[in-house]
This record gives C-alpha cells, sequence and structure tokens, in this order.
C-alpha cells in the first residue's frame, strides 16, 4: 500500500502540519493511500514536511498547494536518514 506520512515533529507542527493532515486525510486525490503522522523526517528548517510512498518529500508544505504537489509528483527524492545521520544534519531543527 502506497502512504502519505506528515511530519508531526515540533518545527512542523508550528508551521501547520495538522492542517495538512487534516486535509490530506479526507482528500480524494488521497483515498488509495493511508495517511499518517510520522516523526522527524531532519528537515525541519524547510517544514512542514510530507513524505509520500517513502520516496519523495515534499517540503514547505500548504494546504492550498499540498494536493496537487502530490498529485503530480513534484516532490524531491528522499532517503532516510539514521538516528546518527538525523543528529548530526544541519537541518535537524537548525532554525531553534
Amino acid at each position: 500500500m502506497q502512504g502519505i506520512e506528515v511530519c508531526s515533529g515540533e518545527m512542523c507542527s508550528k508551521r501547520g502540519s495538522q492542517k495538512i493532515y487534516n486535509l490530506l486525510s479526507s482528500s480524494k486525490e488521497s483515498k488509495d493511500r493511508q495517511v499518517n503522522y510520522c516523526s522527524c523526517l531532519g528537515h525541519c528548517q524547510r517544514g512542514p514536511n510530507v513524505l509520500v510512498d517513502g520516496t519523495q518529500i515534499f517540503h514547505y508544505s500548504n494546504p492550498d498547494t499540498i494536493e496537487e504537489h502530490v498529485q503530480k509528483q513534484r516532490g524531491d527524492p528522499f532517503k532516510r536518514l539514521s538516528e546518527e545521520e538525523l543528529f548530526a544534519s544541519e537541518n535537524f531543527l537548525g532554525d531553534l
């Protein structure tokens, strides 16, 4: 099953990830995909972040455009970081 993960990390939450989650959960475009929250994706400065099918990440997501971007696969390639890589990343909580 294909899935959509919406970051629930502190910075993404402050930037409206709950609105994006609610929108995608009720979207017709997302019917064939399960929508879940996930922990930090390691790109805090560029949130809220949305991960689609574990392969594409969408930065600076907003409710007005996220459905179209997901549908048209306009994300960046994504590789899940190990815990060590996550904490060493310059993007991880970089704007706190």
